[in-house]
C-alpha cells in the first residue's frame, strides 16, 4: 500500500514546501515506479507561499527518456502527387540528422545506396524507396512511394457531373493507374449521385487495343451500388461511335458485402483513338433499402485500356 498524506492541506495552502518518502527527506519532484510498488508513505507539508528551495534545482525536475530500441523516424517525400505527364520532382525529407539513402528501381534501399542530396527528377513510371540513417549508424523503415507516367496525349471528358464531395482529385482521376480501395471515403472514387455516368477518352492518337474495362464498388448500406450495366463503344474521329460489347451487373443490390468489380469486354482488336463508356445507374434506392426512394450513388474508378 502506498499513503500520501498532506499536512496542512487547505484551499489557502496549494503549495508544497517541502515532502519526504517513508521518513526521509526528499529534495527532487517526483519518485520512481519502484518506489510507488514498494510501498510506504508520501508525506507532503503545505503552504500558502511557493517554496524557494524544494525541487527547484535541475537536478530534482523529473527526466523522461528512451534508451533501449531506439526508433529512427521515417523519411518522407514532399510530393504528393502519384501521376504525371512528362516530368516530376520529388524531395525527400527528414526528422532527425543524419543520411537519407534511396532507390528508384524498385530494390529495399540500405546504408550502401544512393544518398539523396538534392531533388530528384523523374520521367518514367518509378518505385522510389527510401530509408534514413541518424549519426549513430541506427537505421529506420523504409518508405516506398510510385509515380505513375501517363502516355503523354491522353486526356478524359466527362459527360456526367461527379460530386464534389466525391472528385478523386478532378476528372483525370479515371485515368491515373491509381486504383480505388474497399474504403470510398479514402477520396480514390469518383461519386455520381442520382445519374448515369458516362466519358469519352482521348487517346491522343490511334493506338491498337482489345481490351476495355472501368471499375465500380458497391457499399449498400452507403447507398452506392453497382450500375445495372455498362456499354462501351469506339471512335475514329470522337464524333461517330460504335458499341463494341455490354456487360450486365451480376452483382445482387442487397449484397452487404463491399464489392469492387470490373466490368470489361475483350474487343477484335482495334485501331481507334477515342473510346466511351456508358454507365446505367439505378438512380434512386430499392424499396426495400432504408434510403428508398432516395438518390443512390454510383463510385467508379479507373477506365483501363490495353
Amino acid at each position: 500500500m502506498f499513503t500520501i498524506r498532506a499536512k496542512g492541506n487547505s484551499p489557502v495552502k496549494p503549495y508544497i514546501r517541502s515532502a519526504g518518502l517513508n521518513g526521509k527527506e526528499m529534495t527532487g519532484t517526483y519518485f520512481t515506479h519502484q518506489e510507488l510498488a514498494g510501498g510506504g508513505e508520501l508525506e507532503l507539508v503545505m503552504s500558502d507561499k511557493p517554496s524557494s528551495t524544494f525541487g527547484t534545482g535541475k537536478e530534482d525536475r523529473p527526466v523522461s527518456s528512451i534508451n533501449d530500441h531506439l526508433i529512427v523516424p521515417l523519411p518522407y517525400v514532399t510530393n504528393n502527387r502519384r501521376t504525371f505527364y512528362d516530368s516530376l520532382t520529388v524531395e525527400i525529407g527528414d526528422a532527425v540528422t543524419g543520411t537519407i539513402h534511396y532507390t528508384a528501381d524498385g530494390r529495399d534501399p540500405d546504408r550502401n545506396s544512393t544518398e539523396y542530396e538534392k531533388p530528384l527528377i523523374f520521367h518514367q513510371t518509378t518505385t522510389l524507396k527510401a530509408m534514413m540513417l541518424d549519426n549513430g549508424g541506427e537505421k529506420s523503415g523504409i518508405v516506398t512511394a510510385r509515380y505513375i507516367k501517363i502516355p503523354k496525349g491522353r486526356s478524359i471528358r466527362l459527360l456526367s457531373t461527379y460530386s464534389p464531395q466525391y472528385s478523386a482529385g478532378g476528372e483525370q482521376a479515371l485515368m491515373d493507374y491509381i486504383r480505388g480501395p474497399e474504403n470510398f471515403r479514402t477520396g480514390r472514387w469518383q461519386g455520381f449521385q442520382g445519374r448515369d455516368f458516362e466519358a469519352v477518352v482521348d487517346l491522343g492518337k490511334t493506338e491498337h487495343f482489345s481490351y476495355i474495362a472501368i471499375g465500380f464498388l458497391q457499399d449498400e448500406r452507403s447507398w452506392i451500388f453497382m450500375p445495372e450495366y455498362v456499354v462501351f463503344f469506339v471512335s475514329e474521329d470522337g464524333k461517330t461511335f460504335v458499341p463494341v460489347g455490354k456487360v450486365i451487373n451480376t452483382v445482387p443490390p442487397d449484397e452487404e458485402r463491399v464489392i469492387i468489380k470490373d466490368f470489361s469486354v475483350n474487343v477484335y482488336p482495334k485501331e481507334m483513338r477515342y473510346v466511351k463508356v456508358f454507365a446505367k445507374s439505378r438512380l434512386v434506392c430499392p424499396p426495400w433499402h432504408p434510403g428508398a426512394g432516395e438518390k443512390a450513388w454510383l463510385f467508379a474508378d479507373e477506365i483501363v485500356i490495353k
